[in-house]
C-alpha cells in the first residue's frame, strides 16, 4: 500500500465460502474472512468475471466504482469453428465416434464430478459414444474414479499447453 502502485484483486468469489460448501471449513475460518475483507476493503480495482460476482461484492459494501466486470473470454483468431480437431482425433483414436469433451480446471465450480457421473450412465446406453476430459486439477482423481473401467472408452490427456487448446476443442 505505501508504494503507490495501485492493488488489483481478482476476485472469483469468496474463499470462505468454498471451504465451506465445496471443501472442508477452514480450521482458523475467522483469520480466512478477515483477510478476505482486507483484502476487498484495500483493493483500488477488484476484477471479477461475472455480473453475479459484483452483485456479491456490492451486497459486501464494496463501493460500485471499484469493481469492474471483465467476462472471461477467448482470441477469436485461436479459437473459432473453422479450427481442425482432426490431428487430435487421430491420435486420440477418436475418428468416427461421438465425443463429449471437456476442457477445464477440475475445481469444483466446473462440475467434472457431475459429468463424469453422466457419462457413467451415458456410456451404459450408448457403449460407442467417447468421453475426452482435458486438464488437471483436484478433482480429476475423483472422475478418474468415477469412470474406471470404461478404458479406451473416456480419455483424460491431463494438461495440454496453451498452444494446444485450440486444436483439443473441435476434437
Amino acid at each position: 500500500f505505501r508504494s503507490g502502485v495501485p492493488f488489483v484483486l481478482e476476485f472469483n468469489g469468496s474463499e470462505v465460502w468454498v471451504a465451506d460448501h465445496w471443501d472442508r471449513p477452514f480450521r482458523f475460518r475467522s483469520l480466512f474472512e478477515k483477510t478476505e475483507a482486507a483484502n476487498l476493503r484495500h483493493a483500488d480495482l477488484i476484477v471479477v468475471v461475472s455480473e453475479v460476482l459484483r452483485e456479491s461484492l456490492l451486497l459486501r459494501g464494496v463501493e460500485e466504482e471499484r469493481v469492474l466486470v471483465q467476462p472471461n473470454g477467448v482470441d477469436p483468431e485461436r479459437y473459432h469453428p473453422a479450427v481442425d480437431g482432426s490431428v487430435v482425433r487421430r491420435r486420440l483414436g477418436l475418428d468416427g465416434r461421438v465425443v463429449v469433451g471437456f476442457i477445464g480446471t477440475f475445481g469444483m465450480w466446473h462440475g467434472a464430478p457431475v459429468l463424469a457421473r453422466a457419462a457413467r450412465r451415458v456410456l451404459a446406453e450408448r457403449p460407442e459414444a467417447r468421453f475426452l476430459f482435458v486438464g488437471g486439477g483436484k478433482d480429476r482423481r475423483e472422475c478418474e474414479a468415477i469412470l474406471a473401467g470404461h478404458d479406451g472408452r473416456v480419455l483424460f490427456t491431463g494438461a495440454v499447453a496453451q498452444q494446444g487448446g485450440p486444436g483439443q476443442l473441435p476434437a
